[in-house]
């Protein structure tokens, strides 16, 4: 998958093997586990998530608001797959979606944004 983001590689996350056992679906576990994904992130300074998503997870990533990154394409292990992105930080497209995210953003989101800009500021130390 290609990566394009200005935060590369410091404020970037690859969300990946985020799988759940047949019997365990539809009770609300697999959001629950996007959501905590979303809360390290968060805490760690990413600003973009990316994940290779197959068909039948794609609506649910929508919802928590990631979009289509590039056109599908073809996944070594797991066959076809749709790139999609997140910018962790969009407050006003995850309230037009109405993700779950947004409120761990409210609460997270402004530590974790100035944690994500030190990369990108001068360093204060001297010799």
């Amino acid at each position: 998958m290609a990566l394009h983001s200005p935060d590369y590689p410091v404020g970037v996350g690859i969300v990946t093997r985020l799988m759940l056992a047949k019997e365990l679906r539809g009770g609300g576990l697999a959001t629950r586990m996007i959501r905590m994904a979303y809360r390290v992130c968060l805490q760690q300074g990413v600003r973009h998530a990316y994940i290779d998503c197959n068909a039948h997870l794609t609506a649910l990533f929508l919802r928590c608001g990631f979009v289509a990154h590039i056109g599908k394409s073809e996944h070594p292990e797991y066959g076809l797959v749709q790139p999609m992105r997140l910018d962790l930080h969009d407050e006003e497209h995850l309230e037009r979606v109405g993700s779950p995210f947004l409120p761990l953003l409210r609460t997270l989101g402004k530590q974790s944004r100035s944690r994500s800009m030190q990369h990108l500021r001068p360093s204060m130390h001297r010799p």
